[in-house]
């Protein structure tokens, strides 16, 4: 039979949104890492968070019958943005954003079931573009542009 103490703990632990609740920490010390539910065969599903030993959110991401599916983001140790996108059926879909550690946009990549697809961007980390263009079924076509970094 479980304790009160474990299935509270358990509870908490795979309820959607529990990585923004302060740490967990064990009675004998250390902090929860992962926090995220498996279905009943076995698989990864529905919201998952990676956090550091201070408690900080380093990874957020969706799981759909143990593939990637859905929202995925990431963020450095100072809490920036570093990354998000997400997954359709185990594919990269939709846009994807990096961010530099200044919080400026580096790159953005459109992509349509797991190959680029659509616009891409890439900045310069002080801001200023540095690459724009279009892909097709994971090809680049068309006009792509790119300019030096002022200064550089």
């Amino acid at each position: 039979m479980m304790s009160r103490g474990v299935a509270l703990l358990l509870a908490l632990v795979v309820q959607p949104g529990c990585a923004d609740a302060p740490p967990l920490d064990r009675p004998t010390g250390g902090r929860v890492a992962e926090a995220g539910a498996y279905d009943e065969d076995g698989r990864r599903t529905g919201a998952w968070t990676t956090l550091r030993p201070d408690g900080s959110k380093e990874r957020t991401y969706t799981w759909l019958a143990g593939g990637k599916h859905g929202s995925w983001a990431a963020w450095d140790a100072e809490g920036h943005k570093t990354l998000s996108g997400s997954y359709r059926v185990g594919n990269k879909d939709g846009s994807w954003w990096d961010w530099y550690l200044n919080g400026r946009p580096k790159e953005l990549t459109t992509w349509d079931r797991g190959r680029p697809g659509g616009p891409a961007v890439k900045w310069h980390e002080d801001g200023d573009l540095a690459q724009v263009g279009h892909y097709t079924d994971g090809a680049k076509v068309g006009l792509w542009l790119a300019w030096h970094e002022v200064g550089g």
